[in-house]
């Protein structure tokens, strides 16, 4: 039920966005001849704002802006200045043991998952071989996990459920 939610509301989410799309821009005249170059049919763009565009092709929506490049451009000539080492020096680091943390991590995850599906295909193989030891032996027509009683006795007692007790008699 949740996956089929969920993949509906993208489907109407992708829907919605295709055809605000459209709408928008069969509003607008990008071009003075319908054979432009600057807009192929696969691919829509629309102006925001004068920093903003979104460009739709296909399943991929990207919106780009030019609106925080000069902020960025001041912190980068604060940084570099040569009074500020220090704090670049501690920004560089810490990047650094990011990364390095991030491909632990990768790397433990990957680990882990080859060693969930060892133990996995591991048990399943233990599962099916004990299986057919069992299925191969005539004489044991009700087996509980692989469990091979002794013969000697004539009477014995088992429980197979904890409250019913089923009673053998040879």
């Amino acid at each position: 039920m949740v996956a089929w939610l969920a993949i509906s509301s993208l489907v109407c989410f992708w829907c919605l966005v295709h055809t605000s799309f459209k709408r928008l821009l069969r509003r607008r005249n990008h071009a003075l001849l319908p054979g432009s170059l600057s807009h192929s049919p696969n691919k829509a763009v629309l102006s925001i704002s004068h920093h903003t565009q979104a460009t739709l092709s296909t399943a991929c929506l990207s919106i780009s802006t030019t609106k925080y490049n000069n902020p960025h451009d001041t912190l980068t000539l604060y940084l570099n200045a040569r009074e500020n080492k220090r704090l670049r020096n501690f920004l560089v680091r810490c990047y650094d043991f990011g990364v390095l943390l991030s491909a632990v991590g990768m790397f433990v995850a990957v680990a882990g998952l080859l060693w969930f599906t060892a133990i996995a295909m591991h048990t399943t193989w233990q599962h099916l071989s004990a299986r057919k030891t069992v299925l191969a032996d005539p004489n044991n027509s009700l087996v509980k996990r692989n469990l091979i009683l002794p013969t000697t006795s004539t009477y014995h007692q088992s429980n197979l459920i904890p409250i019913v007790c089923v009673h053998k008699i040879e």
